[in-house]
């Protein structure tokens, strides 16, 4: 009888162990489908994003390849301002284009002192803080070490506690304000929408500038941004800050979204050659033809959203591309 109670331990401690490691299993299992599953939607997102990247890319080539029918037609390169386009390019993702002409903005480095002024004092900022962030921008671009009023030179910046002083050269991205003594946030999130480092203009086209640009340039004239008469209304852009497009660069604006409403926003600033392409003397008895790059980007990153507040159903009845 002994060995019989002995043998009903032996078993209920082996029906316990077998429900421990049946539990244990279970919990094993639920944690490796959970991680899975995990897994699983993490690589779904990331497949859904690649999509809308790659939508956003095929836009923004859709855009320049419009450019250079444009020019190789003898078309005009762009609308005057901008030109936006919405569009379904298939079943899977729509994208949403502007275009627009880097004349229509103030180029930073080659842009007179007053016409710097203008567009600070427009801003809302006061004359004195517009002169001194005119004068830290003019010493962080030129060659020489001369502080000017109100400037700032390597020194400055040391006693500041900068790492890196004045650049001693032209602007190469917009973003490179930040690095200027004076420039904060604040300063460089108002201007960058109104400047550029790629127009290669001393001004600004009308045909190209927004309105928000143009109102702005009125105020600052009118709250006494530089010693001249009235401002006439019926221009868009002050006369003494006009300069005329050399149709060259254009800053492309792409946003896609997919059926998965997966999101991407892609900038882009594009330099059209003046011609396409040239004929190069006769080699060897027979004429070669040497083409130029139909375009170089000089400027690519991830960009902000614009249009991204438009529903899922609005792009999707978007006509086709």
């Amino acid at each position: 009888m002994q060995s019989s109670l002995h043998a009903n331990d032996d078993r209920g401690f082996v029906l316990v162990a077998v429900i421990w490691i049946a539990a244990i299993f279970a919990v094993v299992a639920f944690i490796v489908t959970s991680a899975v599953r995990t897994r699983v939607r993490m690589v779904e997102a990331e497949v859904a994003s690649a999509e809308a990247e790659a939508a956003a890319d095929a836009g923004l080539n859709l855009a320049l390849f419009e450019l250079i029918g444009n020019r190789s037609s003898g078309g005009e390169p762009a609308a005057p301002s901008s030109a936006v386009k919405a569009c379904r390019m298939d079943d899977r993702a729509s994208v949403f284009i502007q275009v627009r002409d880097e004349a229509g903005k103030v180029d930073l480095n080659l842009a007179s002192s007053d016409l710097l002024r203008t567009l600070m004092i427009g801003l809302g900022w006061s004359k004195t803080l517009a002169d001194a962030r005119v004068a830290t921008l003019g010493d962080f671009v030129d060659a020489d070490g001369d502080r000017r009023l109100g400037g700032a030179e390597a020194e400055d910046y040391q006693a500041a506690g900068r790492a890196i002083g004045p650049k001693n050269r032209s602007l190469e991205a917009v973003e490179e304000l930040g690095r200027i003594i004076r420039f904060d946030e604040v300063a460089v999130r108002e201007m960058r929408p109104h400047v550029t480092v790629h127009s290669g203009q001393t001004g600004v086209d009308p045909r190209a500038a927004s309105r928000e640009l143009a109102q702005i340039l009125e105020r600052g004239l009118r709250d006494g941004a530089i010693g001249i008469g009235g401002f006439d209304a019926s221009a868009s852009i002050p006369p003494q800050f006009t300069a005329a497009s050399s149709g060259d660069v254009f800053a492309i604006h792409v946003e896609a979204r997919t059926g998965r409403n997966a999101y991407f926003a892609r900038d882009a600033i594009v330099d059209l050659p003046a011609q396409l392409s040239v004929t190069q003397r006769p080699v060897g008895g027979r004429a070669a033809a040497a083409s130029r790059p139909l375009y170089r980007i000089s400027h690519w990153r991830r960009g902000e959203a614009v249009a991204a507040s438009a529903t899922l159903d609005q792009w999707a009845t978007l006509p086709p591309c």
